[in-house]
């Protein structure tokens, strides 16, 4: 597959899936545009492209940016970025469960899950009064995690740690560094500064 922004393995069984964009000439020879997800079974050498379904019809993602697998609770978290919203599906059977859009909110791309509780942290961009911000949502309930993300106008998320805390990439050049935002609110502390590089992906054990 070509155009990959994401690849995550479901921990359970141990396949890989990846989430990518067509290009001209993929999306003439599959006879469908926009983004794309393909599955690579544990043991298997040959990936398979994955359908989506919503309604009975087809749901396509559109320059989908981002990609996050919760393996305990079955799902796929997916940033359809062309299309400002968020997208949850069973990863078992690829059947859209919840679809997530907001008013004056557009470009869905950095994602996070909370492993404790399975609730995610997500990236917009507010066209209202152009700030980013972050979203998060819990138990089928969406609020806003800080009423502005100014702070960090280009941040991109991390994954969170067992306790809940996120941690944000600020590649801005006055405030290159990886910041840590305690899940249970208080002030943003520096965790790492870089006076140089700038970080753009980290991983957590």
């Amino acid at each position: 597959p070509e155009g990959i922004v994401s690849v995550q393995i479901d921990h359970i069984t141990g396949d890989i899936y990846a989430l990518g964009n067509l290009t001209k000439t993929q999306s003439k020879k599959m006879a469908f545009w926009g983004g794309y997800l393909y599955r690579q079974r544990n043991g298997d050498k040959n990936p398979s492209l994955l359908a989506m379904s919503s309604g009975g019809g087809r749901l396509v993602a559109f320059r989908p940016q981002d990609m996050k697998i919760d393996s305990p609770r079955r799902r796929i978290w997916i940033a359809d970025t062309g299309n400002h919203r968020l997208v949850s599906v069973n990863i078992d059977s690829m059947v859209v469960s919840e679809i997530y859009a907001f008013d004056n909110m557009i470009f869905c791309s950095g994602l996070a899950i909370n492993p404790a509780d399975g609730s995610l942290v997500s990236r917009w961009y507010d066209s209202s009064s152009f700030q980013e911000r972050i979203i998060h949502i819990r138990g089928g309930e969406a609020q806003a995690v800080f009423s502005s993300f100014s702070d960090f106008p280009w941040a991109s998320l991390s994954p969170q740690n067992k306790s809940g805390d996120l941690f944000v990439i600020d590649a801005k050049n006055t405030r290159k560094g990886i910041y840590r935002v305690p899940a249970g609110g208080g002030s943003v502390r520096l965790e790492q500064k870089s006076s140089s590089k700038v970080p753009v992906a980290m991983a957590i054990d």
